[in-house]
């Protein structure tokens, strides 16, 4: 990222300690930004008080926007630099900007990258932060009251960065069980199929997720919080071994740059524009079956006219 572009952005990092942490940090200075210029938020929760500290933050900062990025979230090479010139070219409204990610747990390129928003439009945001429990999606809650307001929302098909990559045992446990309870019975049954693939090919991390599936599973979990610990009790009683902490951001982004590069094939596109062709599908075949329906009813009809 060029110096100018560099002066007119700072970024937030919200952290709850997760291993992967110093690998986010670098890949951000990686990318053109400074201490200065990055804040982070260390274990502020629930998340809707997370989003309230951090809009503040960005507001005190005053650049013209501001990256929100997760620290489980490590965006490759000149990501931060090609999303502020994708938002330069959209309307003074345009509120909010979201690329895809690599997602390492469930395998898929899905909407969830670094987000990017325009600076002076959060302060009108902070009136659309939900109180804790109304929502279990706060900041897309967030998004969605601004685009009512009349603001924009832009979803990007771009993969630039990768999400959960490097994280500790622990973290695997909770996170699996919070992403699978949220799903629908589909994504539930793709998420175990990929689970149980990459366990039988020897990867300790996934067969941490798949104990951590089967006591939630027995146990017959069917909500979630959204809580920092919320899934203690259950991890805890897997036994689990704690990583090692990493020692050298370089080395981890270096590979983990390098072999989304090699692998990219591996991963299954879930991006918008396949929800939305499967959305389109979905809704002929029903229209489709809702005509079937509507003639043979007509045919009964007439049958017993005669």
């Amino acid at each position: 990222m060029d110096t100018e572009n560099t002066k007119r952005a700072c970024v937030i990092v919200r952290s709850v300690g997760e291993r992967s942490e110093p690998i986010t940090i670098y890949a951000i200075k990686e990318n053109g930004f400074f201490d200065s210029n990055i804040t982070i938020i260390r274990d502020v929760t629930p998340f809707t008080q997370t989003l309230r500290v951090g809009y503040k933050k960005a507001l005190e900062h005053g650049k013209e926007y501001t990256f929100f990025i997760d620290a489980d979230m490590i965006v490759l090479p000149g990501t931060l630099e090609t999303m502020i010139s994708f938002m330069d070219r959209f309307p003074q409204k345009t509120f909010f900007m979201n690329p895809l990610a690599y997602e390492y747990t469930t395998g898929t390129i899905t909407p969830n990258g670094p987000h990017l928003y325009r600076t002076e439009l959060l302060k009108e945001a902070l009136t659309c932060i939900p109180s804790p429990g109304e929502s279990k999606r706060p900041e897309t809650f967030v998004t969605k009251c601004m685009y009512e307001k009349g603001y924009e929302n832009i979803h990007v098909e771009y993969p630039c960065a990768l999400h959960e990559f490097e994280q500790d045992t622990q973290e695997y446990c909770a996170r699996v069980i919070q992403k699978y309870l949220k799903s629908t019975p589909i994504r539930r049954r793709e998420m175990q199929a990929y689970i149980q693939k990459k366990k039988k090919e020897g990867n300790d991390d996934f067969h941490v997720m798949d104990e951590a599936l089967t006591l939630a599973k027995r146990e017959r979990l069917s909500n979630v919080s959204v809580c920092k610990g919320e899934f203690d009790n259950i991890c805890t009683r897997l036994f689990l071994e704690s990583k090692e902490p990493v020692v050298s951001p370089k080395k981890e982004y270096d590979r983990l740059v390098r072999n989304v590069s090699e692998y990219k094939n591996s991963f299954m596109y879930r991006g918008y524009t396949k929800q939305i062709m499967e959305q389109s599908i979905t809704g002929r075949f029903r229209k489709k079956q809702w005509g079937v329906f509507v003639r043979v009813v007509r045919r009964i009809f007439r049958f017993g006219k005669e």
